[in-house]
Order: C-alpha cells, then structure tokens, then sequence
C-alpha cells in the first residue's frame, strides 16, 4: 500500500513537472511573438495557462479575427491584447465582478 502511494506520487509529480515545462516553453514562445511595454501578468493558476494561451495565439494568427469577445478579464486580457495587436484585430472584455474589472484595468 505504501509503495503504490509513492508511486502514484511520484507519477502525480512527473506530470506536474511535465506540464511545467511546456508552460515555460510556451510561454518563451509567447514572449518571442511580442513586444511588451510592461511587465506581463503571470499565466496559470486561475488565469490561462501558457500552452493554452499558445494555442489561442496560433488560432489568431490562422483566423485572423477582426474582434474578439472575452467573457471574464485578467491576465489573459493583457496577453490577449497584445496578440490581437498582430492581427490588427479588437477585444472586448466583460467580467460580471468589478474588483476583477478594476485589477484588469490597472494592469491594463
């Protein structure tokens, strides 16, 4: 019983640390497609991680949308807006709670 704990342990370990580097290579790929005027909010955790926001880069570069509506704001507002900026294309953010309205804004 213990050692199956471990095991399924360490496996839980392997994929986090799995998952952590794709996020910083997808986020270094990110940052390549960009040129930021400001520090970058951080990815992950409640917001967008990096390897889903890298896809979402891709789908913007295929489709070059002309607008984008984003249902709920934070730090993929600002990464948002700067892959938009490639494609010459818009976003409109809506959060239905205005203290993340307001942190989207100063980061903005």
């Amino acid at each position: 019983a213990v050692r199956q704990e471990l095991d399924r342990a360490q496996r839980h370990l392997d994929l986090a640390m799995y998952r952590t580097e794709q996020d910083v290579e997808a986020s270094a790929q990110l940052l390549r497609m960009i040129e930021p005027r400001a520090g970058m909010p951080p990815t992950g955790a409640w917001a967008i991680n990096a390897r889903n926001l890298l896809h979402v880069a891709q789908l913007l570069r295929t489709h070059r949308p002309r607008r984008v509506l984003e249902l709920g704001s934070g730090s993929s507002t600002v990464w948002l807006g700067y892959l938009l900026e490639l494609v010459d294309g818009e976003l409109t953010s809506l959060d239905h709670l205005e203290e993340f309205a307001g942190r989207t804004r100063q980061m903005l």
